[in-house]
């Protein structure tokens, strides 16, 4: 018995220390980096529910990841170059997670009104 726990034990470390060798890559940096700003606005909300929370991060992490060489040209745009790739990388996936919701409820509601329109110019003619 006392074999089966160290085995399971091991396991657990090695999927463990897996798990924080991606994070501390590129790829890894930039989703916790966006769910780090989908926590953060989930923080800043009025009502905090767990459901809600959970969107936040789902929603920071996908934003963090295609919305994040946008928000970085954003940033460059308006502060200047950066020195440090890594960390501006890190940053505009952060800023990304941290509006990503907001940026997706806005072009969700252009679609729909764009959609409603041209419903309403088929209806016409």
């Amino acid at each position: 018995m006392p074999e089966k726990d160290a085995t399971f034990w091991q396991t657990v470390l090695l999927w463990g220390g897996i798990v924080l060798t991606w994070a501390g890559g590129e790829a890894g940096r930039v989703l916790v980096a966006g769910a780090s700003g989908g926590i953060f606005r989930w923080f800043m909300s009025q009502r905090r529910r767990m459901r809600d929370g959970a969107l936040a991060v789902i929603t920071g992490v996908m934003a963090a990841k295609y919305m994040s060489p946008v928000a970085l040209a954003m940033i460059e745009a308006t502060i200047g170059p950066m020195r440090d790739e890594t960390d501006i990388q890190a940053t505009a996936a952060f800023a990304a997670g941290l509006g990503g919701m907001s940026v997706a409820k806005v072009v969700i509601a252009v679609f729909e009104n764009q959609a409603t329109r041209l419903r309403g110019d088929r209806n016409d003619g």
